[in-house]
């Protein structure tokens, strides 16, 4: 019996001691946990930004392309009617010494 309550008292004291220390690392668990969800809902909000500026670039950059198609065509059509201008007044042409 003495035994038995010698066990007990060395048992309970050191059951006891490990429950804290797991209470503290859940609780610092639990911490980490929360600040990692708002971190994550950070990152989530700077990547939608993020998102919404790579397609406004995308729009611009497709735009750009379109202007820049256009001016090509009107560019052709201008070297064309040049080019059909001089081969029906050729006199008008650029003379070479």
């Amino acid at each position: 019996m003495e035994e038995g309550q010698y066990l007990l008292g060395r048992v309970i004291p050191t059951l006891i001691e490990q429950r804290e220390r797991l209470k503290t690392r859940a609780e610092a668990a639990e911490e980490t946990c929360e600040r990692l969800r708002h971190e994550i809902g950070e990152l989530q909000g700077q990547l939608a930004a993020l998102r919404g500026e790579n397609q406004a670039l995308r729009n611009e950059g497709a735009a750009v392309g379109e202007v820049f198609n256009t001016l090509l065509e009107h560019m052709n059509a201008m070297m064309r009617s040049l080019s059909e201008t001089q081969q029906r007044f050729p006199f008008m042409g650029l003379r070479h010494p």
